[in-house]
């Protein structure tokens, strides 16, 4: 699989679409967003993986950038809540997420993706006005379409955290749901 590959999965995904348009329509056109984390990285192992029934994500992770409004984040996660009250909704503006992780602020979207546990889950997608789909990998998209879980950059730094990904490993079945996995820490 290449990033065309993965665009062409999630565009002909219906679920994958309508939450993509929705975020879209609640987020200000200044505002750099993707979708991130396990809705994306679960629609692609289980097409690697053949898998024919759909394994739900916990929540749909939604990343915004925007500077000198940190209630937008709320703002948009109450709306996304009333339009999709069936999913989570764990939404979070990256100008500001940093003092949550104890790092220097981050400069835009793709450096707080940087900083991500793991390599898979800072791939991210988001809708352009013109609905094509854009694919945001600050650490290139070679880990999730080989189905390999490695820490981030950032994390290889701070080791105290890799305990974190072997966890959610743990927490999340995944060895079990998606077999081909290959933990790398």
């Amino acid at each position: 699989m290449n990033e065309a590959d993965i665009i062409n999965l999630l565009r002909r995904d219906n679920e994958f679409m309508e939450v993509a348009r929705g975020i879209n329509s609640q987020v200000p056109p200044d505002c750099s967003w993707c979708i991130f984390s396990g809705f994306v990285r679960n629609k692609v192992w289980d097409y690697i993986h053949g898998n024919t029934t759909p394994t739900r994500a916990s929540d749909i992770d939604v990343a915004l950038y925007m500077p000198g409004d940190n209630t937008m984040a709320i703002n948009v996660k109450q709306k996304l809540e009333e339009l999709y009250p069936t999913y989570s909704w764990d939404v979070s503006n990256f100008a500001y997420s940093h003092t949550e992780n104890n790092d220097s602020p981050y400069v835009n979207l793709i450096d707080g993706l940087s900083k991500e546990l793991e390599t898979i889950t800072s791939v991210g997608l988001t809708l352009r006005s013109d609905g094509s789909l854009v694919i945001i990998a600050p650490h290139d998209i070679g880990d999730l379409v080989k189905c390999i879980i490695r820490p981030t950059p950032i994390i290889y730094a701070n080791p105290e955290k890799r305990q974190l990904i072997v966890d959610r490993i743990s927490r999340k079945h995944m060895l079990e749901k998606w077999p081909k996995l290959q933990v790398i820490i």
